[in-house]
């Protein structure tokens, strides 16, 4: 129901709130610390602008304010940067203005400025609050400072957000600057380069439902079917590359929409042994970056070195890793990889990525004149799997939209019943000597859990990789019988459930 809708929405904005407070104080220590590192992403300007404004909205409550968004419709619609640390900075802006004025208007202005060499985007704040004396503006971006204390005694906060805001915009190169009369409000303006990552403006119609705020009502539906570029022959055969049986499995039932030829093996040496022959030209590889014997890193260095031909030297090669951290991107360009997808796999990474490296890289003249593309299966037999929740920890409405297909799921819950006993075998003795295959093990549990929606299992085998991976073999014993206890109790409850119900037709 729309109410409970909104107050579901409240406990969440409530929830980041609070959250925002711990991470002002940890914020502040990584950036003393020089630890601090921006991560860049493509973002959609309208998801940037609407999410932190829904959030605000919800900081007026009672108060007798009237909020103005004006978005320029001429604004890009996808930028490159770092979207988190961009909302932090609004969020910490517009946070201000809320709690500051009592009453009359607060007004976020977002445009954008072109030059030769840089896209800034410039983002105005404006407020008719208690304002700031001239003689304290110097001091608006000191730590821990909340201005005209006395009178603001009941204002929450921990006097970090400007501070913050500061560092982060030195961060990036950005700036923010202050006009204000006191008694009557404050604008507080910022400005940051951007990258472009699609030209295209978000036009009238996006601007208009944005600066209306209907862009914040309106729900998301997290049930849509996402976009799948279609790719028949004579378009693409993929190789995938995976130690996991499981992992395959899921890679195949993401890539069967798109009509693609899909091989797989199950190790870096097998997949030498096929591009060494040259029977099958793939148009692009998947490789899995944690194998046994050899990895993903040293399967594409040879490869790229000592297969000696132009095939090899320029086959696109995708990273399938769960190690998409800051820095990796350049690690795994410089090994010969050609792009990435983390783990667990996102549809629209996966389709983007497929578009770049196998539709553009094709003639579109090679495409054939007409093509039937399938839509999702029938959704008839979709509702026993979402209403009969028989298997605990288990999303499996979850799992059936992510491949769109019930029979192609359920293909993968039996590939994980078959192959996880076998990664449970070599978790069961953790020591110091086996330690780096203890890792490679857990992370295959992990990821292949993550990718049957079994998030609790997938999380406990990842803190286990994190802290064998940090050499922390007292947390591995301690942990580790629950770990396998849990997922030996998923596959008895998955195997009881597979037993029992019919397989979809």
């Amino acid at each position: 129901p729309e109410q409970t809708y909104a107050n579901i929405d409240k406990i969440r904005g409530s929830g980041v709130t609070l959250l925002s407070i711990i991470n002002d104080i940890l914020d502040i220590s990584k950036i003393e610390s020089g630890s601090f590192e921006t991560v860049l992403t493509e973002y959609h300007t309208q998801s940037l602008i609407s999410d932190t404004v829904q959030l605000n909205m919800v900081r007026i409550g009672g108060k007798p304010i009237t909020f103005e968004l004006s978005a320029d419709e001429a604004l890009p619609s996808k930028l490159y940067g770092d979207e988190l640390r961009i909302k932090q900075i609004l969020n910490n802006v517009l946070s201000n203005a809320i709690k500051y004025t009592k009453q009359g208007q607060v007004r976020l202005r977002i445009s954008s400025e072109k030059s030769e060499e840089n896209f800034i985007l410039i983002m105005a704040v404006s407020d008719t609050g208690i304002g700031i004396r001239k003689e304290d503006i110097g001091r608006l971006f000191s730590e821990y400072i909340q201005l005209d204390a006395k009178a603001n005694r009941k204002i929450e906060g921990t006097g970090l957000g400007l501070s913050i805001t500061k560092r982060l915009l030195d961060l990036m190169d950005g700036t923010i600057a202050v006009e204000s009369e006191y008694g009557a409000g404050s604008t507080f303006t910022v400005r940051i380069p951007q990258t472009v990552a699609d030209p295209s403006p978000i036009g009238a119609a996006a601007a208009e439902k944005l600066n209306s705020l209907r862009f914040m009502t309106e729900r998301r539906d997290t049930a849509e079917e996402p976009l799948r570029t279609y790719m028949p022959m004579p378009y693409g055969k993929v190789l995938v590359v995976d130690d996991v049986a499981i992992n395959l499995e899921v890679a195949k039932g993401l890539l069967e929409p798109y009509g693609l030829t899909v091989d797989c093996v199950s190790s870096g040496k097998e997949a030498l042994e096929r591009l060494r022959k040259e029977t099958v030209h793939y148009d692009l590889i998947l490789m899995d970056h944690m194998m046994p014997e050899m990895d993903g890193i040293e399967t594409t260095k040879r490869i790229r070195n000592s297969i000696g031909s132009e095939y090899a030297l320029t086959v696109p090669i995708v990273a399938l890793t769960a190690n998409a951290l800051a820095g990796n991107d350049e690690m795994f360009m410089a090994s010969g990889f050609n792009d990435y997808i983390s783990k667990p796999i996102d549809i629209t990474r996966m389709d983007a990525v497929l578009t770049r490296w196998i539709k553009s890289g094709r003639n579109e003249s090679e495409t054939p004149a007409t093509v039937e593309v399938p839509g999702p299966e029938k959704t008839e037999n979709l509702e026993k799997p979402a209403a009969v929740k028989s298997v605990p920890g288990l999303d499996m409405p979850g799992g059936i939209q992510r491949y769109r297909s019930e029979k192609t799921y359920w293909r993968i819950l039996q590939s994980y019943l078959k192959s996880i006993p076998d990664i449970l075998e070599k978790l069961r003795s953790p020591s110091e000597e086996n330690l780096p295959d203890y890792i490679i093990s857990v992370h295959g549990l992990k990821g292949s859990s993550y990718g049957i929606h079994a998030a609790e299992i997938g999380k406990l085998a990842e803190a286990l990789e994190l802290a064998a991976k940090e050499g922390d073999l007292k947390t591995v014993l301690e942990q580790n019988d629950a770990l396998i206890a849990a997922t030996e109790q998923l596959l008895k409850d998955l195997s009881d459930y597979l037993n029992t119900t019919s397989a979809p037709a």
